[in-house]
């Protein structure tokens, strides 16, 4: 029994070796990818400038934090020839009228503010989307969520690959910025290490670009060829799905290495585990199999688990592992986003860890989410079902059968 402990403890070390060198292989990659293929990026665009004709897709609801700053940042873009379309479901949300001022502020640009709470299934987002897009000028169109903040050179590098006619859509890692409370730079520092560092990762080896909802550049043509909006009316993952479908089209998917910055101020610590328990309910339904490597980027969790079955040095296997994680993720910030989360933010990473270790559980158990004032359930491929109408017919199914039985017991 005591050498099966060694033996045990052994394993747990090496586990917790391999985790934390594949982590930090992923880091230094995710790096020295973005880096120079943002340099690569600018000194393209300066030596040939492209500004293609453009339409913005700006969905919204509610008044998100830094919103009017947030879109302000797109409309004050210089471009030649771009249209800017914020839609809103209901004439009452509050964000009418911060884009309403948006508008005012600058007469001179192409912005329109559209009011449509027409629906055509239970994705929110998708049916804005549909609604905006007969009003889109252009052929190009970006898709942009209300929590992103264009910088210098985030369009001009993402367009970039629009000079091909093939390719149909264009993505870029996402990262967290702007963080003034422990949960929002939770929330930020996985946005940096997690999303972006490991879709980076895993696009230079093995070639497959991500994409990320967040900032969509496509071809209306691209959008067409996949079915349109509507054929994503009642997915969740609607941007996974999109960029799935439409190599099978022909249509190309590229990312571009110039991240796209989601801006995250005052998180609570129910919002971060609210968020997270959706994504990870999507990624199991989307795909299973490279869920349970996902344990593999927590090295906090498994030295923990190590500790408690055994390992040698169980303490200071926990302890250098915290040291070595908050290191890693400390220089993933300064690399992709330039500059260092404040030192309290970065001590809270091991519990932003064991967080995210737990909610890694959930999806066995669940897969009902409360997402704007709706009960769904999320099926295979992220399809969105009422989890009400569901339990309704459910109970009505037993009710069938159970009434079935009875009548045969009569007989």
């Amino acid at each position: 029994m005591e050498f099966g402990l060694v033996e045990f403890g052994m394993v747990g070390l090496g586990i917790v070796g391999l985790a934390l060198g594949l982590y930090g292989f992923v880091v230094i990659l995710a790096i020295v990818w973005t880096r120079r293929g943002m340099a690569r990026e600018r000194a393209r665009y300066e030596a040939d400038p492209f500004r293609p004709p453009l339409t913005i897709l700006k969905p919204l609801k509610g008044v998100d934090e830094d919103l009017e700053a947030n879109l302000d940042s797109f409309a004050s873009l210089q471009w030649p020839e771009l249209q800017i379309l914020f839609g809103i479901a209901d004439e009452d949300d509050p964000a009418v009228a911060v884009a309403r001022r948006i508008q005012e502020r600058y007469p001179e640009k192409d912005i329109e503010v559209i009011v449509d709470g027409s629906t055509i299934g239970r994705n929110p987002k998708v049916n804005q989307l549909h609604n905006l897009l007969p009003h889109a000028k252009h052929e190009l169109v970006l898709i942009s969520d209300s929590n992103v903040r264009a910088y210098p050179g985030y369009l001009e590098a993402t367009v970039l690959p629009m000079r091909d006619p093939a390719v149909g859509l264009v993505s870029n890692p996402v990262i967290g910025d702007g963080e003034e409370t422990v949960a929002a730079a939770m929330e930020n520092l996985h946005l940096v290490t997690f999303a972006a560092c490991i879709a980076i990762a895993g696009k230079v080896v093995t070639g497959i670009d991500a994409v990320v909802g967040k900032s969509m550049l496509m071809r209306k043509a691209a959008i067409e060829a996949v079915g349109g909006f509507v054929a994503f009316r009642n997915i969740l993952a609607e941007d996974q799905l999109i960029a799935k479908r439409l190599p099978d089209t022909g249509w190309k998917v590229v990312m571009v290495a110039h991240p796209v910055r989601n801006i995250n101020r005052h998180w609570s610590l129910r919002r971060l585990i609210q968020r997270h328990t959706r994504w990870a309910k999507i990624r199991t339904r989307m795909v299973l199999w490279s869920y349970p490597l996902e344990l593999f980027a927590n090295p906090i969790a498994l030295a923990l688990l190590a500790a408690v079955f055994g390992a040698t040095g169980g303490a200071a296997l926990v302890l250098g592992t915290v040291a070595a994680k908050i290191a890693l993720d400390a220089m993933a910030a300064w690399g992709l986003r330039g500059r260092l989360p404040r030192l309290h933010y970065l001590l809270a990473i091991p519990v932003k860890d064991l967080i995210i270790f737990g909610i890694w559980f959930v999806p066995a158990f669940s897969s009902e989410v409360e997402w704007r004032g709706h009960r769904l359930r999320i099926t295979a491929g992220t399809r969105l079902v009422s989890a009400d109408a569901l339990s309704r017919a459910q109970s009505i199914a037993r009710l069938s059968r159970r009434s079935r039985r009875d009548a045969g017991d009569a007989i």
